[in-house]
């Protein structure tokens, strides 16, 4: 979406009649998330030229920060905690740390440790873990940050580049070739759990796709295959 369309639509979920549009400009690709001030909610839509807080209501701006890259891809969904924004994008543009109130956001800090094309990131325990890079080739790094400050704790290559799930107390990821991993989360260190390579066979393109839990299942989609495997605790 550019040039005078629209970036945010809201539709009716009963009827898919739009209630509102708000915006112009590019879209970006990142999914909108929720965000709540005190007794109020907030849209969070990270366009493709920065970050907006909307109103469900209405779609008005409640406030707006910058944040530009290259081909106005923003792609990955920002990460809400305790009055707190984390973004980030890829093509080498970094990562943001935001404090945010009702009225405004301010940039905490900003560095270039996390730079993540369209992996989503999760913030645990005070730090932020994902991955950094770009998603058309296998050789990202998965780092460790410090939430306060965006101090980089550790760094890995040995996950290549892929997409993430927090479950039960790890993170299991999938990089673009279809090799698994499971590791825990730590700030002293990485600490590989588990390792299954080639779930899909071979791989002809990238497996963006990210994994899913659901009943003690682990479903993978790699193009029109799509794998379920069992899960169990040991």
């Amino acid at each position: 979406m550019g040039g005078g369309t629209a970036r945010t639509v809201a539709y009716d979920k009963a009827t898919g009649e739009v209630v509102w549009k708000t915006g112009t400009g590019p879209a970006g690709y990142a999914a909108l998330t929720r965000i709540r001030f005190d007794t109020e909610d907030a849209i969070l839509a990270f366009h493709g030229k920065g970050l907006a807080a909307l109103s469900p209501a209405d779609g008005a701006t409640i406030w707006e920060v910058a944040w530009e890259t290259d081909h106005d891809v923003n792609a990955t969904t920002p990460v809400v905690t305790d009055g707190q924004i984390f973004i980030t994008s890829g093509y080498g543009t970094g990562c943001q740390l935001l404090k945010v109130t009702r009225d405004k956001a301010t940039p905490l800090w900003t560095n270039k440790a996390i730079a993540s094309h369209h992996s989503d990131p999760y913030i645990l325990a005070g730090h932020i873990y994902g991955f950094s890079g770009q998603s058309t080739q296998n050789r990202g790094s998965f780092k460790c940050l410090d939430l306060a400050t965006g101090q980089e704790k550790w760094a890995t290559d040995a996950m290549g580049w892929g997409t993430c799930v927090y479950v039960d107390g790890h993170i299991l990821s999938c990089d673009i070739k279809g090799n698994l991993v499971l590791m825990k989360p730590s700030p002293e260190k990485y600490e590989e759990v588990a390792r299954m390579p080639g779930v899909f066979g071979k791989v002809k393109g990238a497996a963006w796709t990210v994994p899913v839990v659901a009943a003690g299942n682990l479903y993978l989609r790699f193009k029109n295959r799509l794998l379920c495997y069992g899960l169990t605790l040991e």
